[in-house]
């Protein structure tokens, strides 16, 4: 936020949202502009588009989404890197479950578009695929032009992990998505359970889709 923003700009930010999301934009001085999903919990890119403003420095998704556990296709997100890139925005995307997809789901990275180089900030976490959470590791692409502003911002405020959760996040990251499939094809069992125990509840209980990460149901929001 502080690397693409000033005070008063805004983000778009696709509801559900990762709470802390909010939080940061306003820590930044900026103001989350939020758009509801569909009743799916998937991208409606053309409310994103009409909520872009003057102020507006970029649109954040996050696939797979939590809290709902949608993951968005390749297609949707591929409209939303076209519309940062044409719009002149910065597509923040939130990638911390890319592993936590379930059935015929897949992950996609936006950054993975050709031509999203230069306009697309990615980040990650090894809190949740590879089970280190609370050791604040992770990292973030992001395009050429904004080092010298994300290194300013690091340098300053972060808390850097210690060495040792440094080299234990490479030699995890060195194992991949090897080590982290036995622990997904656990959750999707468990998935599978709660999902059949919610089905008893039809019609009583609506149950989006919930292709991704550990969390399926109904939540508070402006879905109602």
């Amino acid at each position: 936020m502080l690397a693409i923003s000033e005070p008063g700009d805004e983000i778009v930010l696709p509801v559900p949202f990762y709470f802390n999301h909010e939080m940061a934009i306003q820590m930044a001085g900026c103001r989350a502009v939020l758009v509801p999903t569909d009743d799916r919990c998937q991208l409606r890119v053309d409310a994103l588009a009409r909520a872009i403003g003057d102020r507006t420095r970029g649109i954040v998704t996050i696939s797979p989404n939590n809290p709902s556990g949608a993951v968005f296709s390749g297609a949707a997100l591929g409209e939303v890197n076209a519309l940062c890139r044409d719009r002149g925005l910065y597509h923040i995307s939130d990638e911390a479950y890319e592993y936590f997809t379930y059935g015929s789901a897949r992950h996609v990275s936006p950054g993975s578009f050709p031509g999203a180089a230069g306009h697309t900030i990615s980040m990650f976490s090894l809190s949740k695929a590879y089970g280190f959470a609370g050791w604040r590791v992770g990292y973030v692409a992001y395009p050429d032009h904004l080092a010298s502003a994300m290194m300013k911002s690091q340098d300053t405020i972060l808390i850097c992990p210690p060495v040792v959760s440094q080299r234990a996040a490479v030699a995890a990251m060195t194992a991949g998505r090897a080590y982290c499939e036995p622990y997904v094809r656990e959750l999707a069992e468990i998935r599978t359970i709660v999902l059949d125990s919610l089905a008893t509840l039809d019609p009583l209980a609506d149950v989006p889709p919930a292709d991704g990460i550990g969390t399926t149901g109904r939540f508070l929001s402006d879905h109602g």
